[in-house]
């Protein structure tokens, strides 16, 4: 892909019940491509939904580079430096790498009333903002962009990450080895067929 020796980002928003706003969007890819590094590449990938509808011409950026859907998002994301997203949940699994990661929340207000969150972000030990001068600020800053997540919050969030995870789930599910230390089963009762991992 031609990353050698750059920084790499990734823009991922999270899906908007209204649509993302392509003229918005644009916007925010223009300014990115003018004002970051010349060491900066970013790598954008929309929600499926969005991708479906939206249709971006990436031919007049230099920086800015459709996602290449030839790789698994997962893997991709081990070679991404910094992460760009809102509300999507990509931030969680993306907390295990201690790389960098910005939360681009312009849209707060009315994403909280239309589609609402578990909790409220605000108070993450994340770099955040909702404005397009503070986003661009923040990734030309020379500051590391992990404030090192405290441990409380890693533990609320990330405990049961570990790198023999994927192996004692699929252990506990298929050879029915129900004594498997940090697994535990839960019964919810939604009159909703429910299948959770």
């Amino acid at each position: 892909l031609g990353i050698n020796n750059k920084r790499v980002l990734m823009y991922m928003p999270t899906y908007r019940d209204n649509g993302t706003s392509i003229r918005y969007t644009e916007e925010l890819l223009s300014r990115i491509d003018k004002e970051l590094g010349e060491k900066d590449i970013v790598f954008v990938k929309l929600h499926p939904f969005d991708a479906q509808k939206i249709s971006l011409n990436f031919s007049n950026f230099q920086k800015i580079h459709l996602y290449p859907e030839k790789f698994e998002t997962y893997e991709f994301l081990t070679a991404v430096d910094t992460l760009i997203t809102d509300y999507s949940s990509i931030m969680y699994d993306f907390f295990n790498t201690g790389r960098e990661l910005v939360l681009y929340t312009y849209d707060k207000i009315e994403y909280y009333a239309m589609r609402g969150l578990y909790e409220d972000i605000s108070d993450y030990p994340i770099p955040q903002t909702d404005c397009l001068e503070d986003l661009i600020k923040i990734l030309n800053s020379n500051v590391l962009l992990t404030s090192q997540y405290p441990e409380d919050f890693l533990n609320k969030y990330i405990s049961y990450d570990y790198l023999s995870g994927s192996d004692k789930i699929t252990s506990y599910l298929l050879d029915e080895n129900k004594n498997i230390e940090g697994i535990s089963e839960y019964s919810l009762r939604n009159d909703k067929e429910n299948v959770v991992i």
